[in-house]
């Protein structure tokens, strides 16, 4: 391993362990990072540690909780009736709905995001975690939404991690699709004047229950790094909520396509129960 991708895996494992003790410490999960893959396309985490986190469901709670209960104990006199207290909501709190158990995408360390976190950490594993001279948003359509909630599961047997993507968004799906057309080859420059070099190739359309879907496949290769890694993501949407499953793997090995197809169909299943 090159001495970049060494500090890649060594920041990945700070990052990650940082952000699943403020995300899950209800759920006792603090294991580090098992899949060093990883280390390249979430690097972007980094800069998402640094904002408060938004509360998000542990294990395979699908749904969020909306309440609170706060019970003032003021000294020398009689304790209140406890008061129920609704939660500020964020964009972010109607999608847990749709999400599917994490069983149901892999079995392995999951970690839930919302809101900012979660679209860092989206933009992070489709390759462009680094600060951007100049916004490639046009090429990477759902960035400009704060309504995003991520699942992320890395399964413990060293298989490619899984995240699965829920967005509300107002364009279809469709429009997004002519607009990666337009994206096949993209050479980006980063705020610290390295160059990251993208190859999309739009895959044939998966077969789901949905107004529109596409599959994407990219190769990310980053100047004076000689590791590219591929990013294979399924899409669909139906009415203005978008899913979407992606998964990350150095390009010597290539994607495994099954394991993401079979979360895909999971989450896709779950939102047509619960739309």
């Amino acid at each position: 391993m090159s001495k970049e991708g060494a500090l890649h895996v060594h920041i990945l494992r700070h990052v990650t362990s940082t952000l699943r003790t403020r995300e899950q410490s209800s759920s006792g999960r603090h294991d580090p990072l098992r899949h060093a893959v990883l280390g390249i396309a979430i690097l972007g985490l980094a800069g998402a540690t640094s904002m408060p986190a938004l509360a998000s469901p542990a294990g395979d709670v699908t749904a969020r909780e909306t309440h609170q209960t706060s019970i003032p104990l003021p000294t020398g006199v009689v304790q209140p009736t406890p008061v129920e207290e609704l939660l500020v909501a964020t964009p972010s709190d109607s999608l847990w709905k749709h999400m599917p158990a994490a069983r149901l995408i892999a079995a392995g360390d999951v970690t839930d995001l919302s809101g900012r976190d979660a679209r860092a950490a989206y933009q992070a594993m489709q390759g462009i975690a680094e600060p951007m001279a100049v916004s490639p948003s046009a090429c990477f359509p759902g960035l400009d939404t704060e309504a995003v909630a991520m699942r992320l599961v890395e399964p413990t047997n060293g298989d490619d991690p899984i995240a699965i993507i829920l967005q509300q968004a107002d364009a279809p799906l469709a429009a997004a699709e002519e607009r990666l057309r337009d994206c096949r080859f993209m050479s980006i420059q980063t705020e610290a004047s390295g160059i990251i070099e993208i190859d999309s190739v739009l895959l044939p359309r998966p077969m789901v229950q949905a107004d529109h879907s596409l599959a994407l496949e990219r190769m990310v290769t980053r100047s004076g790094d000689r590791d590219a890694h591929v990013i294979l993501g399924l899409a669909a949407q139906a009415g203005n909520t978008r899913v979407i499953a992606l998964t990350v793997s150095d390009a010597s090995s290539r994607p495994a396509s099954e394991p993401v197809h079979a979360a895909f169909l999971a989450a896709i299943d779950q939102l047509q129960r619960t739309i």
